[in-house]
């Protein structure tokens, strides 16, 4: 069927036409006009994604998809059931004053939501304004949460016949979202966590140091590496003694020496005590035979005689003393290299302590410095004014309704009131075309015969069988 046809057969029945059409805009003037108005609030939530995502640099198809995936999760959770109650507990209580108000968990939404509910229930009963948000269910039936493309902000919508109720019911479920967003990205388990870690390692320490200081007290340890240092400096200054000391005994037994041959020169036949020459006495008969001046010395040799005598019983008296310096000395040194021993020994224990208290320390300032981050990080988050989101604009009270629309029911009236009249005049105009063959005793559809010869099917057209 062209145009041309569907034309003419609108102009044979053109009241038809008429008729059908001034009703389907009657109709839709009459939804502009007596429809049950919805109001639609809406507000929008910057969502920070800097401190909640960790990008990887130069991966930015990665990245995109994270955002995306991170925006509708938070889209997902704005209209979970929580956030729901919690908005509907807020809206409760600021109504009430109760600060525990029953939220109802079930019931069925009374508000329509397509255009065929709005017309039918012009019909019903009108339901109270606010019956539809009443519970969860009814309320995430009329909210609608969308991530705006290529930005870092969501929409939450909500719909209601009253506007100033569907801006507060808006404004509510942003609060209540914002809330528990605070509170699951906050977590004050943290520091508390790390305190309890600091308070053990503490008691540790107490320990190890206790620990430490009965055995430095029992061992006398107290720094091992320091008292290393003193024995052995120790050790090396009576090495050196010792050898000063070894130094002057041969000194002074080499002079002794050479004291007491001068002296058996001087002596002539004179019987000296033991106490000047010791065992080897010169005075013997084994004394040297050209040691003979006579029997009336001189009084030089005298004299010489009587000093060489003294020194030589000054140095036996400091050879003497200079050895028992000498073996004091090696008593010093063996007890140094025992101490030096029994200090190896004690180092691995005595190092063991301290490691542990070093490490007890060490982790105290671990958990101590995490314990002040956490805690720093926790107030960082649950603070309101730093939070990741933020309201751009708070949902206001609509002045004009989502439906009806004057600028969409009319013109689809309209266009509804077209085609339903171009409709109705081709269906009478077939109807009319079906009763005129119907009058002649032909079948409307075709008329059929078959040949004998050939035993073929064919048709003719309806207006050829009417004629004939």
């Amino acid at each position: 069927m062209t145009a041309a046809d569907i034309f003419r057969s609108v102009w044979r029945h053109k009241l038809l036409f008429i008729v059908v059409f001034y009703a389907v805009v009657v109709a839709g003037v009459a939804v502009q006009k007596f429809a049950t108005r919805i109001y639609e609030a809406d507000l929008l939530i910057f969502v920070d994604q800097s401190r909640s995502l960790k990008q990887q640099a130069g991966d930015s198809f990665s990245a995109g998809t994270q955002q995306e995936r991170y925006l509708k999760s938070q889209a997902k959770i704005a209209q979970s059931d929580i956030v729901l109650v919690n908005a509907l507990k807020r809206m409760k209580t600021r109504e009430t004053g109760d600060p525990n108000p029953a939220i109802p968990t079930g019931g069925e939404v009374v508000e329509a939501s397509s255009l065929f509910d709005q017309i039918t229930s012009l019909f019903q009963r009108a339901p109270r304004i606010h019956a539809s948000d009443e519970n969860p269910l009814a309320v995430q039936a009329n909210l609608r949460v969308d991530a705006e493309a290529n930005t870092d902000l969501l929409r939450i919508s909500y719909r209601n016949r009253d506007p100033v109720r569907a801006a507060d019911m808006a404004n509510q479920i942003a609060g209540s979202f914002i809330d528990l967003h605070t509170k699951l990205s906050s977590n004050p388990l943290a520091s508390q966590f790390f305190r309890e870690q600091e308070d053990e390692y503490r008691k540790k320490l107490g320990a190890a140091n206790k620990s430490l200081e009965e055995f430095s007290i029992n061992n006398g340890a107290y720094s091992i590496e320091a008292q290393r240092k003193l024995y052995l400096t120790r050790r090396d200054k009576i090495i050196t003694e010792l050898s000063n000391t070894r130094n002057m005994i041969g000194k002074n037994t080499g002079e002794l020496q050479s004291l007491r041959t001068q002296l058996a020169s001087l002596k002539a036949k004179i019987t000296l005590p033991t106490e000047i020459f010791g065992d080897n006495n010169f005075s013997g008969p084994a004394a040297a035979p050209s040691a003979s001046f006579g029997a009336d010395p001189p009084l030089l040799h005298v004299r010489l005689y009587q000093e060489s005598a003294v020194r030589i019983i000054n140095i036996n008296a400091e050879l003497a003393g200079l050895r028992l310096k000498e073996s004091n000395q090696k008593r010093d040194l063996d007890q140094v290299n025992l101490e030096l021993q029994q200090l190896a020994g004690k180092a691995a224990e005595f190092a063991r302590l301290e490691r542990e208290v070093e490490q007890d320390e060490a982790n105290i300032l671990l958990y101590t410095r995490k314990g002040a981050e956490a805690q720093i990080e926790n107030a960082w988050r649950s603070n309101e004014r730093l939070s990741t989101m933020q309201i751009v604009h708070s949902a206001s009270p609509p002045i004009r309704p989502i439906f009806p629309r004057a600028s969409i029911v009319m013109p689809l009236a309209v266009l509804v009131g077209l085609m339903l009249g171009c409709a109705c005049a081709i269906l009478a105009d077939l109807l009319r075309t079906g009763d005129r063959a119907s009058v002649k005793g032909f079948a409307p559809r075709e008329a059929v015969r078959r040949d004998a010869g050939f035993g073929a099917r064919f048709s003719l057209p309806v207006e050829e069988v009417v004629g004939r």
